[in-house]
């Protein structure tokens, strides 16, 4: 799924993110559970608007924003008014609704602000447009209390939050059974798998539904809500034992069964950058590219490192970076064009991990690189015939290396990632 940032959380990225609610009635209750909240293990706090016995009052409630934002410090907030129909405890008018949010968009610094379907797509649009002016994420969402719609249902309602342009769409429904659950989390697979746009938020209610708040990692949803002071809706669980239990999962799917890395070879412009970033989305694997991570090492552009040291040097730098890395695992490895040259690092590549062989036709290579004036070996060289002949300079390094050989040529990203992912 996408990743959207909130502060200095990441939603979407692996584990799902553990948000608690603040529901006091007055403003000091609210305070202290703002202090309670700080010794819990969470990522996320949400303001229950809809408990504060001021809320009419916009004043009061930007007083109490600044307040709360105050104690809780670097933890993004969700603005949240729950509607008495959707399970909250209020029941206000569409307008009074909508100027609250309005305001909220535009004078508080709220993270992200949870705006109900129900108030229709005019009312979504102007909101959402307000609120991204002003930098703050949209959770749009739906609750249902009484019952667990269709599968078919549940997706049109999600698709629907998304063509709204909302950041991240919710959708919270009751369980009466536990195939009711099942429905709820096919349904979010099949956004995960299938509509990944934006990161979403699906649960299944109630107690039958418990394994929704903890399973998001595996089905998709990137945020979970635990009881904190007190539970905020059915099923909740404990901050701490959610915490848990998420660690668990997560220690036993991340990997999917790999203690290896993945390392791609191949000639410059063979598509190892784009590749290696897409498979670290679909397979949630860290990405290190080795080009990049010199770079960074040594303060200067390959181009640099070149024309100030040599090429010999380079290479030694490859080497090393290929020795550190071999103590990672769950690692996608992005290799400089060049770095099968040396039998060592060969050597080194096939004792960590897969080793991936990207190759493309000359002319698309060419096609590729021909406006690029950062490829060392090509500057006062681009033509066909010069990568032809560079490219089979080195053919029996590279597949002297390979594990596996893909073929880019008229081939999408998605794709290849697929062959890849099928092969491995």
């Amino acid at each position: 799924m996408n990743k959207i940032k909130v502060g200095n959380v990441i939603l979407g990225d692996e584990m799902p993110k553990i948000c608690v609610s603040l529901m006091g009635k007055t403003k000091e209750e609210i305070k202290n559970q703002c202090r309670e909240i700080l010794d819990m293990n969470i990522d996320i706090v949400e303001w229950r608007c809809d408990f504060f016995e001021q809320i009419l009052n916009k004043e009061e409630v930007l007083f109490m924003i600044n307040e709360i934002k105050t104690i809780l410090k670097d933890k993004p907030l969700i603005f949240t008014i729950r509607s008495k129909e959707e399970g909250g405890e209020i029941i206000i008018n569409k307008n009074n609704y909508m100027e609250i949010l309005e305001k909220i968009s535009k004078y508080s610094n709220v993270d992200i602000i949870d705006l109900e379907l129900k108030v229709g797509d005019k009312s979504i649009e102007k909101l959402v447009s307000l609120a991204h002016k002003n930098n703050k994420k949209v959770i749009i969402s739906k609750h249902d209390f009484e019952k667990t719609p269709s599968k078919d249902e549940m997706l049109e309602i999600l698709l629907y939050m998304q063509k709204l342009k909302g950041d991240i769409p919710k959708l919270a429904v009751m369980a009466k059974s536990y195939l009711d659950v099942i429905k709820l989390l096919e349904v979010t697979a099949t956004m995960k798998e299938n509509y990944n746009n934006s990161p979403i938020i699906t649960i299944s209610m109630g107690k039958k539904g418990m394994i929704s708040r903890m399973s998001g990692e595996v089905f998709g949803s990137c945020l979970t809500f635990a009881s904190g002071i007190k539970a905020s809706a059915p099923g909740q669980i404990e901050a701490k034992d959610l915490k848990s239990s998420l660690e668990i999962i997560h220690k036993y799917y991340k990997n999917d069964g790999r203690d290896f890395n993945i390392l791609l070879i191949g000639f410059m412009g063979s598509g190892k950058s784009s590749v290696s970033l897409k498979l670290s989305e679909l397979l949630k694997m860290e990405v290190i590219d080795t080009d990049k991570y010199i770079e960074k090492k040594e303060s200067k552009t390959v181009d640099e490192i070149f024309n100030t040291y040599g090429k010999k040097y380079f290479r030694t730098c490859e080497t090393n970076i290929l020795k550190k890395l071999s103590k990672n695992k769950n690692t996608i490895i992005s290799c400089g064009g060049g770095a099968i040259l040396k039998d060592e690092n060969i050597t080194i590549m096939k004792n960590q991990g897969k080793v991936v062989l990207l190759t493309a036709k000359p002319e698309n290579i060419y096609d590729r690189v021909k406006n690029s004036t950062i490829r060392p070996l090509l500057n006062n060289n681009m033509t066909i015939e010069y990568i032809s002949q560079l490219m089979e300079d080195r053919k029996e390094k590279y597949l002297k290396a390979a594990d596996m050989i893909i073929e880019t040529d008229d081939k999408s990203i998605e794709q290849i990632c697929k062959e890849i992912i099928e092969q491995i």
